[in-house]
């Protein structure tokens, strides 16, 4: 099978450009996948956007970038249709990216080509204009999911809380997790376990003000160091804030995969504090389960689900229940797992063999359905929580 895998952004963009502040989850996502993808047989090419028109090759996968033209609502616009229009045989399409996400299943579908909706997150309604034209968008954009083959959600009952998908039936939803390299991230011996962690882009929706207000209330003796690893516009007014608050904060921006690992590793919990629901999953939370570092989440449709696996959560975009959670992290009186048994129950759930045997599966449905051929559904579901977890769930 010929996959045309979209990836708004370059995953991977040639060193020496300026689209690092582009890479987060999302791009992340699809790099990890692809390679695994085409580990399974699969012909694999993204198709992204970047600084110049190239070609390139990363393991088995071929890169295809067209020159952005602009950005607006975090889409990027480029000319991808020439290429997109090329005999593919199924279309892995990423959401809520407006005009790719309606767009090119439909353009799938006019040329009788299966395609999935990989659904990441909403579009978050920044600014008056965008506020007043979020519905009319979700309006359109759910007629159009509809034309898709299947939606993949990260987590269960997130569509009961998205405005572009919870109209839509049941059937056409399927499960199934981000991935986590578990051979990469893992456990190191003697971890030192004295700061806090943050890793993710530099945007309001990944809430780092609230995380820094949440510092600056926990009382001197139990307030640990936090490290920054990532990069993006809000960095200037985030250290600018820290300095305000007389916080011990360091601001890495971005780093390689190796830094990132043992940061992971070493911290005593990583803290994902976004704040709106374009956070669906949170990859860093497995990242850092899969290191054996317990997590620190807002209370998230998607957050909450990864972080009952090892965490400890509290009420979104509030600074006082955060610095409750950072409290007791820091006098350690939760008894959340770590080390090599939450780093075991995370391979169990979301290693990215598990995920792409799964997402292949998939594949092979919706092709065979296309040519008229259909298959009884392999069961692709993703994990339930445990039934045992140390997230703080509110009713």
């Amino acid at each position: 099978m010929r996959i045309c895998f979209i990836a708004p952004f370059n995953p991977v963009p040639r060193e020496g450009t300026t689209q690092g502040g582009h890479i987060g989850g999302v791009e992340r996502y699809s790099d990890c996948l692809t390679q695994e993808l085409a580990g399974r047989g699969l012909d694999v090419t993204i198709l992204c956007t970047g600084e110049s028109n190239e070609v390139t090759q990363r393991g088995r996968v071929r890169i295809v970038q067209r020159r952005r033209a602009g950005v607006f609502m975090r889409t990027p616009f480029g000319f991808i249709l020439d290429e997109a229009m090329k005999d593919y045989d199924l279309y892995h399409v990423p959401a809520t990216y407006p005009s790719y996400s309606e767009l090119l299943p439909l353009l799938a579908k006019l040329r009788g080509k299966p395609s999935v909706l990989d659904y990441h997150f909403d579009v978050p309604p920044m600014g008056a204009a965008v506020k007043i034209l979020a519905p009319l968008y979700y309006a359109f954009a759910k007629h159009a999911f509809a034309t898709t083959g299947a939606i993949i959600l990260k987590n269960h009952g997130y569509e009961m809380t998205s405005p572009g998908l919870r109209t839509l039936p049941s059937d056409i939803f399927r499960v199934i997790p981000n991935g986590v390299d578990t051979d990469f991230y893992a456990p190191v011996a003697n971890p030192t376990r004295d700061y806090l962690l943050f890793v993710g882009r530099l945007v309001p929706f990944k809430g780092v003000a609230t995380l820094l207000e949440a510092l600056a209330l926990v009382p001197a003796a139990d307030r640990l160091p936090l490290k920054v690893a990532g990069s993006g516009p809000e960095r200037a007014n985030l250290e600018a804030k820290a300095r305000a608050l007389g916080l011990d904060v360091e601001f890495l921006g971005f780093v390689t995969n190796e830094q990132l690992r043992d940061l992971y590793a070493n911290a005593r919990a990583t803290v994902l504090p976004s704040i709106s629901h374009q956070e669906s999953f949170g990859m860093t939370l497995i990242e850092s389960m899969a290191c054996g570092t317990p997590v620190i989440a807002s209370e998230l449709p998607g957050t909450t689900y990864v972080a009952a696996y090892g965490g400890n959560l509290f009420a979104r975009a509030d600074p006082k229940d955060l610095a409750r959670a950072l409290v007791e992290t820091a006098r350690g009186t939760r008894d959340a797992p770590r080390g090599h048994a939450l780093a075991a129950a995370i391979r169990a759930k979301y290693s990215w063999a598990g995920v792409a045997a799964q997402i292949h599966a998939l594949y092979l449905e919706l092709d065979a359905a296309a040519r008229g051929e259909p298959l009884r559904r392999v069961a692709v579901e993703g994990p339930a929580p445990p039934e045992t977890t140390s997230a703080r769930v509110r009713p």
